[in-house]
C-alpha cells in the first residue's frame, strides 16, 4: 500500500500560529494570511489524498508531496526572514493563490472519482 506523507499537513497548525505573530508589516501579514489559506486548502486535499493513496497514480502523489515540500520552504522563509521586498511577498502571495486553485482542482477530482 502506498503511503503519502505531507510535511505541510503535519506542521501547518504550528506554522500558522507562529506566522501570525511575525506580521511586521502589511505586505508580510498579507503573505502570512495567504500562506495560511493555502496551507488549509492543501491540508484538506492531503486528507483526501491520504484516504485514497493506494489507488492514486504515483506521479500525482509525488506532485502533491512536492507541493507540500514547497509550502514548507515558504513557511520557513516567512518564519526566518524579515528582509523580503514587497515584490518578493507579492510573488509568494501569487504562488499561494495558485496552490489554493490547484489543491481545489485535485480535491474536486478526488470527490468526482471517489465520492
Amino acid at each position: 500500500m502506498k503511503q503519502l506523507r505531507f510535511v505541510a499537513a503535519l506542521l501547518a497548525a504550528f506554522f500558522v500560529l507562529s506566522l501570525t505573530a511575525c506580521g511586521e508589516n502589511a505586505k508580510r501579514q498579507e503573505a502570512v494570511d495567504a500562506y495560511s489559506k493555502a496551507a488549509d486548502a492543501y491540508n484538506v486535499m492531503a486528507d483526501k489524498m491520504n484516504n485514497y493513496a493506494d489507488v492514486i497514480d504515483e506521479d500525482i502523489l509525488a506532485d502533491c508531496q512536492s507541493m507540500g515540500d514547497m509550502l514548507q520552504r515558504y513557511s520557513d522563509i516567512l518564519n526566518t526572514r524579515d528582509d523580503l521586498t514587497d515584490d518578493q511577498y507579492d510573488e509568494m502571495i501569487s504562488w499561494f493563490a495558485s496552490v489554493e486553485d490547484w489543491t481545489g482542482e485535485i480535491k474536486d477530482m478526488l470527490d468526482a472519482s471517489f465520492g
